[in-house]
């Protein structure tokens, strides 16, 4: 069928009330309706289902959906028919029989336009055969990476979906997904037997997006969680993606205790319990639902303002799928992932009871009968295996040839001893080595240093510029890998400035003050009005010398920034990282030098002088402050007040910049520091150490010396 460019623009607004299509939705419908199969890559939010159900409303005929969730079939069959656009049913294993039967009466009655069906019902010849005297005008895969073996979410029942689409021609096959790579886009269409389609990849580019990886420490989740969706309260809704029910159920409970209205959706719901919760976060009385994967799939809700992943998923792909569910409406929406390393444990525990063992898939084979078995019969407790270990199997022997479906849909395999059978378990090996590879990527991603949304495009293989920087997530505006340290710095300001004025009504604030209030102390210095404030001991997991560091670089860089809090006038200052902090950030002051982040970023450190002061600390780790640094390297001139014993003098860096000034060597010292060559030695005082940097730096002088 053809349709005119102004014929599918009046469709699209007087059938769906859009204004116009968006980006890759035309070309897709244009091809469907003159018969050519097409792939289609649209990312979250793309308005995939506009593709196929504009389409449904303007061909003479059945359009076929296979989707893989019950939930979103029926989520979908009813939006669509309130809209009174044409009729759509689906069916699915949920259905009563008198349900089924009455659905595939208004199939044959024509009463439907639309049919939204479970991969595993089309695994059954009876309904393939019923499914093919329907004729559909077209099949659409929803979902579509679920075909490809190699990809993170492969599923036994969508691998057999060929036979489907090669018994609906010549109605042309649409596949549709999220998040494809390259080499899944390959597989899609190989696996689909799809006849020169239209491959469109839209870009998964979305600007408004904010992506954030926020390294958390053990125990410091909960309290992260919590600041960043008081900071968001009022803004929206919020999603937060846990791993697991019983982690929902906790969370939930820890964030009403601080008056967060949040609801757990889960599968250990009941369906009534499951659609009041979805119902409280869409009505917006209950704004952050704290779920589980599925949920959020095929709900159009423009106004998430966060997704934030409490453990990351398995894959790159269904971390973007998901995360993509947030700023639909096209404004500013943060993509946050709370990174710890014990969270890969759950991960590995999820795929190990994915993949059956080699003797496991042989205990299968022998259980099948060569008459037949049920499905079902697997499933009833003889096997010490999850369900989806058991369908892994079962698709393993399918693949190899050694197990095949009857007329009847039971499971049948050839007579003979089945331990004498040879069982090629290859592909399924294979297919748990790309589980793994992509568990990799997903950690590089949580610990990438440079642009997080580069790393994302890269991986899709969407092209961008040579050293792009999207200036828009957390590794480009100064994020790091270091567990804890700058989030726990940029909560502590958060805290500050959120509590100022309470802070400022009690008079003068210092470092110690501040870091009591964070540490929850009981101490009388306290006043009690602090005590009712919701941050009081919000940092109670850090130890005291810790928070008195993170005061100090908030109140300083609060005077810097021209704060009004009353605080001790022009204190000391020593940080120990530069790392997020602005150019105008004071990194060093005594009382009589200072020295700000900017310059000493900027500063070229002289070869040699640099040298010198990685190999004096790289000798002497923990034992030299800078002042002592610099004395050593003058050769302890024109400072009388320090006592230079003679082991130091008979140091061979003693002395090797005696014409240098101090404040010239200082600041040189200071600059490496700031720069990432030099650490602090523990978490308090003032004594240096090399940072990797500066020991890989050491490391590669030496050896050219030595070449």
């Amino acid at each position: 069928m053809n349709a005119s460019k102004s014929g599918l623009e009046n469709v699209l607004r007087e059938r769906f009330g859009f204004s116009g299509f968006r980006a890759g939705q035309r070309e897709l419908i244009e091809a469907v309706l003159k018969g050519r199969d097409a792939l289609g890559v649209l990312p979250t939010g793309g308005g995939k289902s506009l593709t196929y159900q504009l389409p449904a409303t303007l061909l003479d005929g059945l359009t076929v959906v296979v989707s893989p969730l019950i939930a979103l079939m029926k989520d979908q069959v009813d939006a669509f028919n309130r809209a009174g656009r044409a009729g759509a049913v689906a069916l699915h294993s949920n259905l009563s029989a008198r349900e089924a039967n009455e659905a595939l009466g208004r199939l044959h009655r024509g009463e439907a336009a639309l049919l939204y069906v479970s991969p595993e019902r089309l695994e059954q010849a009876a309904f393939r055969e019923r499914l093919a005297r329907l004729a559909p005008k077209l099949l659409v895969i929803d979902e579509a990476h679920c075909v490809c073996q190699w990809g993170y979410d492969f599923r036994p029942s969508y691998a057999r979906l060929r036979p489907v689409a090669d018994a609906v021609r010549p109605a042309p096959v649409l596949a549709l997904t999220a998040t494809a790579p390259p080499l899944v886009r390959a597989d899609i269409v190989a696996q689909l037997g799809l006849r020169q389609p239209l491959e469109l990849v839209g870009s998964l580019d979305r600007p408004n997006l904010r992506f954030e990886v926020h390294p958390c420490g053990a125990g410091e989740k909960p309290r992260r969680l919590k600041r960043i969706l008081l900071d968001l309260k009022g803004q929206g809704s919020q999603i937060v993606y846990v791993g697991r029910r019983k982690d929902a159920e906790r969370l939930v409970g820890e964030l009403r205790e601080v008056r967060i209205e949040a609801v757990a959706y889960h599968a250990g719901l009941t369906p009534e319990r499951r659609k009041w919760a979805q119902e409280q976060w869409l009505g917006g009385a209950r704004p952050v639902a704290v779920a589980t994967v599925a949920f959020g799939m095929g709900i159009d809700k423009p106004d998430v303002r966060a997704v934030i992943h409490y453990q990351h998923p398995p894959a790159l792909e269904a971390y973007y799928q998901e995360a993509g569910r947030a700023g639909r409406d096209g404004e500013p929406a943060r993509c946050i992932l709370l990174h710890a390393g014990k969270d890969t444990a759950l991960i590995h525990f999820f795929l190990r009871n994915r993949y059956p063992e080699a003797a496991d898939v042989r205990e299968v084979y022998r259980f099948i009968a060569p008459t037949g078995s049920p499905p079902d019969a697997l499933k009833s407790g003889y096997f010490d295996l999850s369900d989806e270990q058991l369908n892994v199997a079962v698709h393993a022997l399918q693949e190899s040839g050694k197990v095949w479906r009857d007329e009847d849909g039971n499971l049948a395999r050839d007579e003979g001893d089945a331990d004498k059978v040879r069982l090629n378990l290859d592909a399924m090996f294979a297919r748990k080595n790309a589980d793994y590879r992509r568990l990799d990527a997903m950690l590089n991603y949580a610990k990438e240093t440079r642009c997080l949304r580069a790393a994302l495009l890269d991986y899709f293989g969407e092209k961008h510029d040579p050293g792009y920087r999207c200036g828009n997530c957390s590794a480009c505006e100064g994020g790091t890998v270091e567990v804890g340290r700058k989030a726990a710095r940029d909560e502590a300001a958060r805290i500050f400035a959120r509590h100022r004025e309470a802070f400022a009504a009690a008079g003068k604030l210092n470092k110690t003050a501040l870091a009591r209030f964070l540490h929850g102390s009981e101490s009388r210095g306290i006043p009690d009005a602090w005590r009712d404030l919701h941050d009081y001991g919000a940092l109670r997991h850090m130890n005291m010398a810790e928070l008195r560091a993170l005061a100090e670089s908030v109140l300083v860089n609060d005077a810097v920034n021209g704060g009004d809090t009353r605080t001790a006038s022009a204190p000391p200052v020593y940080l120990a990282s530069a790392e997020g902090l602005p150019d105008d950030a004071v990194f060093w002051r005594s009382k009589d030098r200072e020295f700000r982040v900017g310059e000493l970023r900027a500063r070229q450190v002289p070869r040699a002088r640099g040298l010198a002061i990685l190999e004096l600390i790289g000798a002497h780790e923990g034992r030299f402050a800078p002042s002592m640094v610099v004395g050593i390297l003058r050769g302890g001139r024109k400072d009388p007040m320090k006592e230079y014993t003679p082991e130091l003098q008979a140091l061979p860096q003693w002395g090797r910049f005696k014409q240098a000034g101090y404040t010239e060597l200082l600041g040189d010292l200071l600059a490496m520091h700031a720069k990432g060559y030099l650490k602090r030695h523990g978490s308090a005082g003032k004594k240096l150490a090399l940072a990797p940097a500066g020991r890989q730096a050491l490391e590669i002088a030496r050896a050219a010396r030595r070449a």
